[in-house]
């Protein structure tokens, strides 16, 4: 059912209590997504090596400053949920983190699903900022533009 007229906003009251469960949820999906590492280097590998400690090392400082910026966009009561806002891009990011992690803790290949995030940041990148640049349609000058530029050339 769509709804005709306009859109209704949210109280800073319930801005707040959907910032809140977000922010829950997600701390809990970095805690958990700790459970299969930890799991398998412990069970089947007996001890960490030096690649497991660096990509937990990786995950670590992706999901702190992560989860610090949405902490802070929290505080300042910006929306966490807007679509196509900072927070959702925070998001994304740390459920493909999460998602790398949980998953490489079986196989090293698939860290290499980590490159989403800089394609898809590229993407924006030429579709919102360089492609509108460099494709740019020259700018149609009026009649009076035209003359105008006659005028001053002829000077």
């Amino acid at each position: 059912m769509s709804q005709k007229g306009k859109q209704a906003t949210k109280g800073q009251k319930q801005i707040k209590q959907e910032n809140d469960s977000t922010m829950k949820f997600y701390s809990t999906v970095m805690i958990v997504s700790y459970a299969p590492v930890l799991i398998m280097g412990f069970i089947f590998n007996k001890g960490f090596g030096y690649r497991d400690i660096s990509l937990l090392a990786f995950t670590t400082v992706i999901f702190g400053l992560c989860f610090k910026t949405m902490q802070s966009m929290a505080k300042s009561n910006l929306d966490l949920s807007m679509q196509q806002g900072m927070g959702e891009h925070l998001k994304d990011i740390l459920l493909v983190t999460a998602a790398c992690q949980m998953l490489g803790a079986f196989s090293m290949y698939f860290w290499f699903f980590w490159l989403v995030i800089p394609a898809v940041a590229f993407y924006k990148l030429w579709v919102n900022i360089l492609a509108p640049w460099i494709f740019q349609a020259p700018v149609e000058q009026t009649d009076k533009q035209k003359r105008k530029m006659e005028r001053k050339m002829r000077r």
